[in-house]
């Protein structure tokens, strides 16, 4: 899964809330913040595939995400 989102405090926090949630193991995390800019990415590799409810959960309960998505479609 990836994850674009503003670089805040507790952004990282609820996601990985809502995926325990939704009953999905998180495997590994990395996120990616490039030199000046104020959206970082975080790929969040998952023990299963993010529900569609999942990702409308994350885009629409957190006002500092931006998009989540597969790493295939990140909307």
């Amino acid at each position: 899964m990836v994850v674009r989102h503003y670089d805040r405090v507790g952004v990282l926090a609820f996601v990985m809330d809502q995926t325990r949630r939704a009953g999905i193991n998180i495997e590994e995390v990395q996120n990616v913040i490039f030199e000046g800019a104020a959206a970082p990415v975080g790929r969040i590799q998952l023990a299963l595939e993010p529900s569609p409810d999942l990702l409308a959960r994350l885009k629409t309960g957190n006002p500092d995400i931006l998009g989540a998505g597969t790493a295939c479609a990140l909307t």
